[in-house]
């Protein structure tokens, strides 16, 4: 899907179980005019360097195709579950909001809705699994196994990407100027 200026892109989910809308959705602030680029640039600046060197990468035929929608610790004939970015895990509350103000300015309010709704989720899945998990079992999911990446340089007139995604989710969006191809 292209779309030029506006808002944000529009997002079409299937959601795989039903848990609710949790308090994840009334963070969301009032709809604003800050664009994609913007919102990259102040996220970035509330990370250390080493935080930095795990959410910006360079935008490359081989960085832009990493990503997945597996629990974290899948292992596949390939190898274990692997994804760009800086885990929400791994954020302090404040980078933490950025990151998802990042997302918003990036995704309509409808797919920013539908995105923290399978967020949520999964975060069920995990408060329900956790207790009968045994702890040397590698697959973790819930909020904090969701991971934000910044491939090339947020601008309004460079080409760049977004990804964002865990399990049950995997948004990859790249701006071209003021397009946005989901």
């Amino acid at each position: 899907m292209t779309r030029r200026g506006g808002t944000g892109v529009g997002l079409a989910f299937v959601l795989l179980g039903a848990a609710g809308l949790p308090a994840l959705v009334a963070q969301r602030a009032a709809p604003t005019a800050t664009r994609p680029g913007a919102a990259a640039e102040a996220f970035l600046s509330t990370l250390d360097a080493g935080q930095r060197s795990k959410a910006l990468l360079p935008l490359t035929d081989k960085t832009r195709v990493v990503w997945s929608n597996l629990p974290t610790g899948s292992k596949m004939q390939v190898g274990a579950t692997e994804r760009n970015g800086l885990k929400l895990g791994d954020m302090t509350p404040p980078q933490e909001k950025a990151a998802l103000a990042l997302l918003s300015a990036t995704l309509s309010a409808e797919g920013y809705e539908k995105a923290l709704a399978v967020v949520g989720a999964d975060q069920a899945l995990e408060d329900q699994s956790a207790p009968k998990r045994a702890p040397t079992q590698a697959v973790r999911f819930g909020r904090a196994e969701y991971y934000l990446a910044i491939l090339g340089k947020a601008s309004t007139t460079g080409t760049w990407m977004l990804q964002f995604g865990g399990h049950h989710l995997a948004i990859n969006v790249t701006f071209a100027g003021r397009q946005q191809v989901l």
